[in-house]
């Protein structure tokens, strides 16, 4: 079986589309036909189910829904009834496959649905392969619904419409936040898999209930077309009320704090303020949090975000190869190295990682509390800058694989000199990285250090001093005769010159140079800056050197 020959035929078109009328699955053929009809409409459900499939000789009264594979040879899988039922699912199935969208409506009768479209057996290298093209998928549908299973429509008609009349910019009611906390305990707000594809096209997504219904705003009642609640507008309100709740927690002596707080945490467990503002690097950390069946499905499940075919699903990997979950890291690691070396790097270790393993994210890792957003809601990748440093896996020498950077170097003592022309503003040294960061754009000042939690630190962490020239002095003495460097990454933002960044490395034994933070700093473009100073901080100027080094290994 060729997998590139068949995809490069496929295009942008799915292996397979459910024909919701007959909920019968048919392959894609050539002219992009299926079961004759050519480049059909199709829309896309997403919710959950896997943790709730039953076993062969589990509840043997419960039926699948009725689904025909033409051309296929496998079972759409029985679900628990507790969480939906075949009668609720198929109900769900109809809505979502014929659904059309006025004041244009363009006729649908087909639906990708994964349990019809991907080949259930194990082992099947198509639908691994399938797996990897998530994206495509998803983007190609004319309209997207998000299955809430566990809310039957009258209570997600009173949360939604609740908020909905709700002023955004006014401080949320208390009974309301548990309403939403309660919408945001179904179980499509754990799963791995509903993380990646709310990413892909969450933005206007319908909201469906248990039985398969759509809410209809309130303000749709007298209009002549109905708008119904959609995923992007719960995230929106949720972000207003996140930043409301951080404010009132500030600001007030609020007696609801409990509430308040446990709505803030939830909002970062489940990503939702990463979805909103696209930051897929804090997407990867929000998805240690979800909940999945198989260890490799955190990258599996999470790839297509960034437009990665790792493992499995890669088109030039056997059929018979598997994968351990650090090996998909690493893959992962690397296309990240490669393609967003900026991005790449913007995380610290909150607890200790061994030297040669620090070269990607992990974990262990949280994002920077910063914006990587500029002024739109684009994607982040789509804005992330290239830098000014690259990165790669060298694959020509035996043993071990060294993972190894080339750019711009200077010495922390000699960047801090052009830092120091700042003059109105502190440098902060952070030893500990906010444990949910929600990368909202809050920082604290024009320079900020952010120390990785590592053993070669221990002293300044135990010391917990977060006094720049203390702490700046302490490294010196730990790292003399200027042992610091900082490896010139450049700026985060491609349409932001005002911020850059820097990897913060020292030498090592076993391996050319450690990691142990990483720093960023304004570039005041808009002040009369020193021009030496000013070269300096952008990466210029004769403090900056070209090198070339080795931190890291390969698993």
């Amino acid at each position: 079986m060729d997998l590139t020959a068949e995809e490069d035929a496929l295009g942008d078109w799915p292996r397979r589309l459910l024909h919701v009328p007959t909920l019968t699955s048919y392959e894609w053929q050539p002219g992009n036909t299926y079961n004759g009809m050519r480049s059909p409409t199709y829309n896309v459900i997403t919710y959950t189910w896997g943790r709730y499939r039953l076993g062969e000789q589990e509840r043997l009264d419960v039926h699948a829904v009725p689904i025909i594979i033409d051309g296929g040879h496998w079972d759409i899988p029985r679900i628990d009834p507790d969480h939906f039922t075949a009668e609720e699912f198929e109900k769900a199935i109809r809505m979502a496959g014929t659904f059309t969208s006025p004041p244009t409506p363009v006729p649908v009768e087909f639906l990708w649905l994964d349990v019809a479209c991907i080949d259930q057996r194990d082992g099947e290298p198509r639908s691994a392969a399938e797996i990897g093209r998530q994206g495509v998928i998803f983007r190609g549908a004319c309209k997207v619904f998000v299955w809430l299973t566990s809310l039957d429509r009258p209570r997600l008609d009173e949360t939604l419409k609740g908020a909905y009349g709700k002023n955004s910019a006014d401080d949320p009611d208390p009974s309301q936040i548990y309403h939403m906390i309660s919408l945001f305990s179904d179980p499509w707000f754990s799963s791995l898999w509903t993380l990646q594809e709310a990413c892909l096209r969450g933005e206007g997504a319908l909201l469906l209930s248990r039985d398969g219904s759509l809410i209809a705003q309130p303000s749709a009642i007298s209009s002549e077309f109905t708008d119904y609640f959609e995923f992007g507008w719960l995230c929106y309100i949720s972000t207003r009320w996140h930043y409301n709740c951080k404010e009132v927690l500030f600001y007030e002596a609020e007696p609801n704090v409990e509430v308040y707080q446990e709505f803030i945490d939830v909002l970062a467990d489940k990503g939702l303020y990463h979805i909103y503002t696209r930051n897929e690097l804090a997407m990867y950390e929000a998805a240690q949090r979800r909940v999945t069946l198989r260890p490799e499905d955190r990258i599996y499940g999470i790839q297509q975000i960034f437009g990665f075919r790792v493992g499995k699903s890669a088109l030039s990997t056997p059929p018979d190869r598997d994968f351990t979950i650090e090996e998909l890291e690493d893959q992962f690691g690397e296309q990240m190295l490669l393609h967003y070396p900026v991005l790449s790097q913007f995380h610290c270790f909150t607890q200790y990682v061994p030297a040669a393993k620090r070269w990607r994210f992990r974990k262990e890792s949280r994002m920077l509390p910063i914006s990587l957003m500029g002024t739109t809601r684009t994607s982040v990748t789509s804005n992330v800058s290239n830098g000014s440093c690259s990165f790669w896996v060298d694959y020509s020498v035996s043993g071990k694989k060294p993972v190894v950077w080339k750019g711009l170097i200077t010495s922390l003592r000699a960047i801090k000199r052009a830092w120091d022309h700042l003059l109105s503003e502190d440098v902060f040294l952070k030893l500990d990285p906010p444990m949910k960061s929600l990368g909202d754009g809050r920082q604290d000042g024009m320079i900020n250090i952010l120390l990785d939690r590592v053993e070669e630190l221990a002293s300044i962490h135990e010391s917990n001093d977060d006094i720049m020239a203390e702490t700046y002095l302490q490294l010196e003495e730990l790292y003399p005769n200027q042992g610091l460097k900082i490896l010139f990454l450049g700026p985060p933002h491609s349409r932001d010159l005002n911020m850059m960044a820097g990897l913060l490395l020292t030498k090592g034994s076993d391996l050319d140079w450690v990691r142990l933070g990483i720093c960023h700093w304004s570039v005041p473009y808009w002040t009369e800056l020193e021009c030496t100073a000013m070269a300096s901080l952008s990466g210029q100027g004769d403090i900056w050197k070209q090198s070339q080094g080795m931190f890291g290994y390969l698993s």
